[in-house]
């Protein structure tokens, strides 16, 4: 099972790390796009939107897989 987006954003958040929930066309509601997909809507609530541009550091996306993974681990601890 996937964990809320809101709360990986949140774990994120408190490292420096910024991310937004789901896709950038469904702000505040289900995603039309995701579910065209295929995706099942427990997977849509679970999922990131993270942006990045010509000017992101190998570092700094080094820094959001290593937020990741910890988010990943740290969480599964929790429930």
């Amino acid at each position: 099972k996937g964990e809320d987006s809101s709360k990986v954003a949140q774990y994120l958040s408190d490292r420096g790390i910024y991310v937004s929930g789901g896709s950038a066309c469904s702000k505040g509601r289900k995603s039309r796009e995701l579910k065209a997909m295929g995706l099942s809507d427990e997977r849509i609530n679970s999922a990131i939107r993270i942006s990045i541009s010509r000017f992101t550091t190998q570092q700094e996306i080094d820094y959001l897989l290593t937020g990741l993974a910890s988010a990943q681990k740290n969480m599964k601890k929790t429930k």
